[in-house]
């Protein structure tokens, strides 16, 4: 019944150079990305990213629609490969729970003691065989696909491990999802690790999206 939700994420991506003679004398590298946006499942969903990072600050637009992509920046709509990082490859943010094993209840949040806490890890392979299903479906479904398209899982999400948190309220819906990973070999020279928390609310009053999305 609640087929959308309004979001706000903050996600901490840190990457580590790997050991390889390339990467001698290479440090860490860092950034902050701050999301404020809504999704409308099954497929669309719109954000606000701020990036911040060592060489400042930027903002941009991103829409997502299916297997469709676009980035709205300086009040133009221009179509994007993907709209994808490593904070997530699916619209839906509470798309890692695809990925949750060993659900564990936690002791309620320090403060919220009407939450329900759990705790769970995330399998790499569980986790990509459901962003392959989604980015075929989604593939599919798009005018002048050929029959019988597949997709492949991605390497890098198969290899992902990691463990999270997810709070909910009483009347069953998650206001707070924490996440933390490492993801080998993002690149070939570096590692990630993310943490990303995000609060969520206004579950089933977000009726529309921007208009370039619908359009």
């Amino acid at each position: 019944e609640a087929g959308s939700y309004r979001f706000v994420s903050d996600i901490d991506q840190r990457l580590v150079p790997r050991p390889t003679a390339a990467m001698l004398g290479q440090g860490d590298t860092s950034l902050n990305l701050a999301l404020d946006g809504a999704v409308v499942l099954p497929d669309q969903a719109y954000s606000e990213l701020r990036v911040q990072g060592g060489a400042g600050s930027a903002t941009v637009t991103l829409l997502q629609d299916g297997g469709q992509s676009f980035l709205l920046q300086d009040g133009e709509v221009k179509p994007v490969e993907s709209a994808i990082n490593l904070t997530g490859q699916s619209n839906d943010m509470l798309a890692y729970l695809a990925g949750a094993e060993n659900a564990t209840l936690l002791d309620p949040p320090e403060g919220h003691p009407q939450l329900m806490r759990i705790g769970f890890v995330i399998s790499g392979p569980a986790y990509a065989e459901h962003v392959r299903r989604e980015a075929e479906a989604a593939l599919r479904a798009q005018p002048g696909a050929p029959e019988g398209l597949t997709v492949k899982p991605m390497p890098t999400l198969q290899q992902l491990s990691g463990r999270g948190e997810l709070w909910v309220n009483a009347a069953g819906l998650p206001v707070r999802q924490v996440v933390e990973l490492t993801m080998p070999e993002v690149s070939e020279g570096y590692d990630a690790h993310v943490r990303m928390v995000t609060d969520l609310s206004s579950y089933g009053q977000v009726e529309v999206l921007p208009r370039a999305i619908r359009n």
